[in-house]
């Protein structure tokens, strides 16, 4: 069953979506930067609510542009989710390697001159 989402006076139909590229995963987040002190703004009052909402609406119009595959202001913030999320386990986890790392070295007298992660 296709389902049917109307954007922008377009019919956009959602069944049988392709997964982005990597491509379309950059031009989210190079678009996102440019909106960035907008779509970060921590205010929840509605006057911050309506200029994030109207920051994603510009944000879809610009990938749905220049993409072949058109997308939902939604699925752009979940790709975004997605990639915090993904950037952030490897941060700890690169955190986790340098720290035991750097106490591996330290046991056997050998100094590391790098920053201390506490």
């Amino acid at each position: 069953m296709c389902m049917s989402i109307v954007m922008n006076g377009k019919c956009i139909c959602t069944h049988g979506k392709q997964n982005l590229t990597a491509a379309e995963r950059v031009m989210i987040v190079e678009l996102v930067e440019k909106y960035w002190h907008l779509v970060e703004d921590k205010k929840t009052d509605s006057t911050s609510l309506k200029v994030k909402s109207e920051a994603w609406d510009q944000i879809a119009v610009q990938f749905n542009s220049i993409s072949s595959t058109k997308r939902m202001v939604q699925q752009l913030k979940q790709v975004l989710l997605d990639s915090v999320s993904f950037m952030k386990s490897m941060h700890i986890k690169l955190l986790s390697f340098l720290c035991s790392y750097q106490y591996k070295m330290q046991g056997d007298r050998l100094f590391y001159l790098g920053y201390r992660f506490s």
